[in-house]
């Protein structure tokens, strides 16, 4: 069964004219582990993160939609994410996307909302 990450990939693809044999020959990857981690017998390499959106030049909503994608796949918050309605969903996926851009006055004062809510 294909998860969010190999949903996404195939959209990508179609979207490239691309076929599996050009996403595996970029991110330089056997079918057989480009196939587990689409359909989520593995888990998606942490290097893939910024890699797929380097390589294909993706746009913010591209690259929330891939980070999303992620999220789904392993299954860290699942339940949560799907309750959220859009506009929640873009913001908690908007601020994963910056959170290393973010200086630390910026995190600290983001926590301090939080945590006074």
């Amino acid at each position: 069964m294909t998860n969010a990450i190999g949903l996404f990939l195939k959209n990508l693809q179609k979207e490239n004219g691309e076929n599996v044999d050009i996403i595996v020959e970029k991110l330089k990857i056997s079918r057989g582990f480009y196939f587990a981690v689409c359909n989520g017998r593995k888990k998606c390499p942490d290097k893939w993160f910024e890699l797929i959106p380097n390589i294909y030049k993706l746009n913010d909503e591209q690259r929330n939609n891939w980070i999303g994608a992620i999220i789904r796949s392993n299954h860290r918050i699942d339940w949560i994410y799907e309750k959220l309605n859009d506009y929640d969903k873009n913001l908690v996926l908007t601020l994963a996307n910056f959170a290393d851009t973010l200086t630390q006055k910026e995190k600290e004062a983001i926590w301090e909302i939080i945590n006074n809510k």
